[in-house]
């Protein structure tokens, strides 16, 4: 894989992304009347979303050509992988960010947070097939990020020093959506959003090499993120705390194991 493909992607991710927002933040009245208002029903603004995605399409078919972009759309549908791995992506991210939300209410002596009743579940499964299309975080965001480049950093770092350095950018990604009104960051603490990212980017590379390198468990991870998460107010220094103690427990089980793609087993 040429090394140059990785830089290739970041600059385009970032390039599409971070000029979008820039041309709202920086000119917001101008940028509304010519490109429409802020919001995921803009396509504009889908496009920045979407930007590591295609992004990545682009660099593989640029850096590695049709042989590079069969390896990579093998990432991304590598379904035929052992449940557990589908279970802890999605049950296992629930399961913490409920948990740090108890916590918070906990200490803070609030109301407990309000889990979906049981008998709704199959409302809930409609809900989870249409927000994980709707939403643009998952599709948008993984594939680039885990089925791209994470491979690519892998063949050069430890699983955790790639862990932590795809955290770092993928929350420095992010960084224009909490200058845009109307975006899901708006309203989140800065240094604590980027400060969780990195371990569950631990999980993220952790579940993917668990998953004989499939990005699925990542973009499942992200969508179960979005549906449970609290970043408001102190409820992203709680979802930081808990997320830390699970890559943490996963760190000191795995080891050096962390970067190492297990063969697929389902």
């Amino acid at each position: 894989m040429k090394r140059w493909g990785l830089w290739l992607f970041l600059i385009l991710a970032f390039g599409i992304t971070w000029g979008l927002a820039g041309y709202y933040i920086l000119s917001p009245a101008d940028a509304v009347s010519r490109l429409g208002p802020i919001g995921f029903t803009n396509p504009l603004i889908f496009l920045a979303v979407w930007s590591p995605t295609l992004s990545a399409f682009i660099a593989v078919l640029i850096a590695d050509g049709r042989r590079g972009l069969a390896e990579f759309w093998s990432r991304l549908t590598r379904w035929r992988i052992a449940p557990i791995w589908y279970a802890a992506a999605v049950l296992g991210t629930a399961a913490l960010a409920l948990s740090a939300r108890y916590l918070h209410s906990a200490v803070a002596g609030s109301s407990q947070p309000q889990i979906f009743d049981v008998a709704q579940y199959p409302h809930w499964l409609f809900i989870g097939l249409v927000t994980l299309v709707a939403d643009p975080g998952p599709l948008g965001e993984d594939p680039g990020w885990r089925g791209f480049a994470q491979p690519r950093m892998l063949a050069r770092w430890n699983g955790l020093t790639v862990g932590i350095l795809l955290g770092l950018i993928w929350g420095i990604w992010h960084l224009p959506s909490f200058f845009l009104p109307g975006m899901p960051q708006a309203s989140i603490s800065i240094p604590w959003f980027v400060a969780c990212t990195v371990p569950i980017s631990i999980l993220m590379v952790w579940l993917s090499n668990r998953a004989a390198g499939s990005a699925i468990p990542a973009i499942l991870v992200h969508w179960s993120l979005n549906r449970f998460n609290d970043f408001s107010g102190d409820g992203a220094m709680y979802m930081t705390a808990v997320y830390g103690a699970a890559a943490l427990l996963v760190l000191l089980v795995e080891g050096p194991r962390l970067g190492k793609s297990a063969p697929a087993t389902a």
